[in-house]
């Protein structure tokens, strides 16, 4: 519990400091995250994903309070032309926000899955740092168009907003390179501070609730203690950004951001020594070979051990690979592997005992969530010589998805080689009890011996490659 808290206290600080400093708080969270994970069953890859984007929330209430008196126009304290300037700011910040808010919408994905890797986050870091260093020492000698963020027109305003775009490159910041536009467009330090802090209102708050969305959405729920956990983060990045958006707007009235430049250069050093010497820890390196001797293509995401579902007994051999299809359709593996894992929490008085050792889903993701060394229960009175396998599928015939059975194809075989099994070993739950499961494999025969011929030709081809 002392390690958790600590944990807790440590994420919330590197979150409500280096969300305002243009430093890139990803790449900070990227290192701590890395070489400091407590709990793999508590701090699941969702739940880290998920941790990472919806803390902003609490930097967010922070800067909304110390900005209140520029950015509330309900205030009776305003006169009425205090009131339009309000107004004006939020024109302001919606122009700003209108480019990164739809580039967001279609492209954070993308960037999320393809670039979010520690050479991406070193480049950028690299990259901006530079940028900062020689832009402040053009500035010395260039004269300040807007001395504070009332002052920026709307159309500068949009220009920044456009070239906040970039911020969805991991490593780049999003407080570095719009303060980095308004400086290049003639900000003063303070000017493009404020018209950053109080852009990331709108822009924060929006990501958390899209990540939001999509968390539910792919079939993920919280533990107890998760919400615990992503509460007192969210508690300690807002109380931290109440002071370090203090101490920055004081750092900045009086010096420069050249500093910052050299830091980020100096941490996109660190960051690829991390990576040289700490194979497989930071994101984009060469994945850890797996405990279990696993593909790189299945993703282990280990049930906590419990009675119900992973009681951690030995699995003494392999007979059989058995073939088997999800309850419910339309969920995905995500959904059915946290199904698992909640059986954990049931009442004793009636249990139910369901596991698998993996679960591959709709697009063909497959997941590991029993070790292949310890039993699972899927297979009835076979869960002491078998592995299990189960197939996600969209609606009411079983039929598997295309993704879902090259998935199920490739793993099969991989199995079938590791164990030195044929497709005579692949059978079907419904050979082991007599239930119509896989429905489809079951009601179509052909269909099941076509599968158990394209398991052979994967077989054969891995006996080739390893030839």
């Amino acid at each position: 519990m002392i390690e958790l808290i600590i944990w807790i206290l440590i994420y919330g600080t590197i979150e409500g400091v280096t969300e305002w400093l243009p430093v890139s708080s990803t790449g900070h969270l990227i290192i701590f995250e890395s070489f400091w994970k407590p709990d793999s069953s508590l701090f699941t890859d969702s739940f880290l994903d998920f941790l990472r984007v919806v803390i902003q929330l609490g930097a967010v209430i922070a800067v909304f309070l110390l900005y209140r008196k520029r950015l509330n126009p309900f205030s009776s304290r305003l006169t009425e032309n205090g009131k339009k300037k309000v107004w004006k700011n939020w024109i302001r910040i919606v122009v700003g926000c209108i480019p990164a808010g739809i580039a967001g919408v279609f492209f954070s994905d993308f960037f999320d899955e393809n670039l979010y890797t520690w050479q991406v986050v070193a480049l950028a870091l690299a990259i901006y740092g530079i940028l900062f260093i020689v832009v402040e020492n053009k500035n010395r000698r260039r004269k300040k168009k807007y001395s504070s963020m009332e002052d920026i027109p709307i159309k500068v305003a949009f220009i920044i907003g456009l070239i906040q775009v970039l911020s969805l490159i991991p490593g780049t910041s999003r407080s570095g390179v719009t303060i980095l536009a308004g400086l290049i467009l003639g900000a003063s330090r303070v000017a493009a501070a404020d018209f950053t802090f109080s852009m990331a209102i709108p822009i924060m708050a929006g990501a958390s609730l899209v990540k939001i969305l999509k968390f539910f959405r792919a079939g993920n729920t919280f533990t107890g203690k998760q919400i615990i956990v992503l509460a007192a983060a969210l508690f300690v990045s807002f109380v931290v950004s109440m002071f370090a958006v203090k101490l920055i707007k004081k750092y900045i009235s009086r010096r420069n951001f050249k500093p910052f430049g050299y830091y980020r250069i100096a941490l996109a050093v660190i960051i690829t020594a991390v990576a040289f010497i700490f194979p497989g820890v930071l994101p984009g390196s060469a994945k850890a070979p797996s405990k279990y001797g696993l593909p790189d293509y299945i993703e282990e995401d280990y049930l906590s051990e419990n009675e119900y579902s992973r009681p951690g007994t030995p699995l003494l051999q392999v007979k059989d690979i058995v073939i088997h299809y999800t309850a419910n359709p339309g969920t995905s593996a995500k959904q059915n592997r946290n199904y698992f894992e909640g059986l954990s929490k049931q009442s004793p008085e009636d249990p139910t005992y369901a596991s698998s050792n993996f679960i591959i889903g709709t697009e063909g993701e497959i997941l590991a969530v029993v070790p292949i060394d310890e039993i699972a229960y899927c297979s009835n009175n076979r869960n002491n010589d078998t592995i299990s396998i189960e197939n996600c599928h969209p609606d009411e015939t079983g039929k598997f998805t295309d993704e879902t059975y090259a998935s199920l194809v490739k793993l099969t075989a991989w199995l079938c080689d590791r164990y030195g099994l044929g497709p005579d070993n692949v059978i079907r739950h419904y050979d082991v009890t007599g239930k119509l499961c896989p429905l489809y494999f079951v009601e179509h025969e052909d269909a099941w011996e076509t599968f158990k011929d394209d398991v052979q030709t994967q077989i054969d081809s891995l006996n080739e490659t390893e030839d």
